[in-house]
């Protein structure tokens, strides 16, 4: 196979029958001259019917609509994924005096919240989302994080208030937007 890499598979597999069955020396001692030739003129028709050839047709259409199905699907997968970052960016964090409330607040929120710290600001610190547990747990969570995110120093973030404008200076209760593109 590796010297006739051309070689369809049926000529293959009817090599490697006649070779594992020890067929040759069969037809030697059986086959008269005119057993051979039909052999050989059936085999010229089968070759001939374009049986493999349509096989590999189908196989190549085949393998073409796998790599497109592969390429569509890796195309909506990056999509939802900038979608997703898109939804983290422009979540508005909540400010520090905020913290009291955040047990009113719906898991949904909460998640969201965490989410955005942790995959838009870089808040390691934040577990994952299957780490965080129940809602107290996601509290507690969310507190900490809130304390961490306001108490750095101002690094590659814009602080702007709720109503999206930039700001001068750094003052408590902001909200910080991250100026670095992902």
């Amino acid at each position: 196979m590796r010297n006739k890499p051309s070689t369809t598979l049926l000529s293959y597999n009817s090599q490697a029958v006649v070779q594992w069955n020890d067929t040759l020396a069969f037809m030697d001692l059986i086959f008269s001259e005119e057993d051979c030739q039909y052999i050989w003129k059936v085999a010229r028709k089968l070759d001939a019917s374009g049986l493999e050839r349509s096989r590999e047709e189908a196989l190549a259409a085949f393998k073409k609509r796998m790599a497109e199905m592969k390429r569509v699907k890796a195309e909506a997968a990056q999509r939802r994924l900038l979608e997703h970052q898109i939804h983290l960016s422009n979540v508005k964090i909540l400010q520090l005096h905020n913290i009291p409330s955040l047990p009113k607040l719906s898991v949904t929120i909460l998640d969201e919240q965490l989410n955005a710290l942790r995959e838009h600001f870089g808040d390691e610190n934040v577990p994952k989302r299957s780490h965080r547990g129940l809602k107290t747990e996601k509290v507690k969570y969310l507190t900490e994080a809130l304390k961490r995110h306001y108490s750095l120093p101002h690094t590659g973030q814009t602080p702007v208030t709720a109503q999206g404008s930039t700001l001068d200076t750094v003052e408590e209760g902001l909200i910080y937007v991250s100026t670095k593109s992902n």
